[in-house]
């Protein structure tokens, strides 16, 4: 598999990286999300930034590096298990354990729990839920009951409560990004039926209920970098879309200049990291698969 940082694989620091990175994970210290290589690659095209190579990188060094590690991923994941509530926390385990039933069970006694909660708490629990954990793991929590019960309800009223929060948009933008993986149409219009102004089969760009609000979210919070990866993933996804309406029999379309210009812009305020680098990647993709169409041909 190809990725942004094949360069750098014969830099000797990537065999010192991968080694240190296996081992964490083997001990259960770190867990990774993406590819290991988009991780690995970055650390090294970071350390070259800084001036490190193999010669001056000793053992004293790597030790207090994975110590490092270490120690920043337990207090990612204390932060994780800010919601200190043991069904929920329950629920988690057991999914990542691939336990579903017993997940489901977990969450469901959650859920009840939280019909005595006052909105305050709610809130708390909800910002935590998007701010204070990784966007993948989010992603990963995510199911229909959760969003139903909780998520969703409680983003609703805040919205309407507090139209300039940016959060609530982020939470909408967010559920509907990743409904095709956790949440089916008809769930879909249980939660945001299409009387509420949005479109669950959107007919345009600005008809998406997600873009809307990630777009939302993304001026009232323009220096959120997880605003902006969202607003970004949907565009580069509509551009495909695009692409493969138009290579499918509806050669009329306008080639959209304006939204690959737009992303290319965001991409640039984007800060260095691995999601930025694999956008980035994504994009260089999606542009060699409408690069026949931007030739202007049919």
């Amino acid at each position: 598999m190809k990725t942004p940082y094949d360069k750098y694989r014969n830099n000797p620091l990537w065999t010192v990286l991968e080694q240190g990175i296996n081992d964490l994970v083997a001990n259960q210290d770190i867990e990774i999300t993406t590819v290991p290589d988009y991780v690995i690659g970055y650390l090294v095209k970071m350390l070259t930034k800084q001036g490190f190579s193999n010669k001056n990188h000793n053992d004293s060094g790597r030790e207090k590096c994975l110590l490092l590690n270490k120690n920043h991923n337990n207090s990612r994941r204390e932060k994780c298990l800010l919601i200190n509530h043991p069904e929920y926390t329950t629920y988690i385990s057991c999914k990542h354990s691939g336990l579903r039933k017993e997940a489901m069970k977990h969450l469901d006694a959650f859920l009840a729990s939280c019909i005595n909660w006052n909105q305050t708490d709610k809130r708390a629990f909800v910002k935590a839920f998007f701010t204070e954990q990784s966007y993948e793991e989010c992603q990963f929590q995510q199911c229909f009951p959760l969003v139903s019960q909780l998520l969703y309800p409680v983003l609703h009223d805040w919205y309407k409560e507090k139209p300039d929060d940016y959060l609530p948009y982020y939470g909408f933008a967010f559920i509907f990004a990743h409904a095709s993986v956790s949440l089916t149409q008809e769930q879909l219009h249980a939660i945001y039926p299409p009387t509420d102004g949005m479109t669950v089969i959107p007919t345009s760009l600005e008809s998406m209920p997600e873009y809307k609000a990630s777009k939302r979210a993304l001026e009232l919070a323009p220096d959120n970098d997880d605003c902006r990866r969202i607003y970004i993933e949907l565009l580069i996804k509509w551009l495909g879309d695009e692409g493969h309406d138009h290579y499918s029999g509806c050669p009329d379309m306008t080639f959209p200049q304006k939204e690959l210009e737009e992303v290319e812009h965001q991409l640039k305020l984007m800060k260095e990291s691995p999601v930025k680098d694999g956008l980035e990647y994504q994009l260089t993709r999606t542009r060699k698969f409408l690069s026949y169409w931007e030739a202007g041909n049919e």
